[in-house]
């Protein structure tokens, strides 16, 4: 019981904002199926400011910029 105890306790600390380099390898294009992982990939990743991404329009506008097509997410 004392490894579940600590592994709780690990989880529950803050986690760092990753990289961008480090969180593009973790979140795939392929991974994005919904307007909030759209606008998380482009938050987290691509560094762009959350106001930019804040409707499916925004979205579309920031994936043509950008020259980006998620498989699994339609715009």
């Amino acid at each position: 019981s004392d490894a579940s105890q600590s592994a709780e306790v690990q989880s529950a600390e803050p986690q760092q904002q990753a990289p961008t380099e480090e969180a593009s390898q973790q979140f795939r294009l392929e991974d994005v199926t919904s307007f909030l992982e759209a606008k998380e990939y482009f938050t987290s990743v691509m560094g762009v400011n959350r106001s930019l991404a804040s409707s499916k329009e925004a979205i579309a506008a920031l994936c043509r910029q950008y020259n980006i097509t998620f498989p699994n997410y339609k715009l």
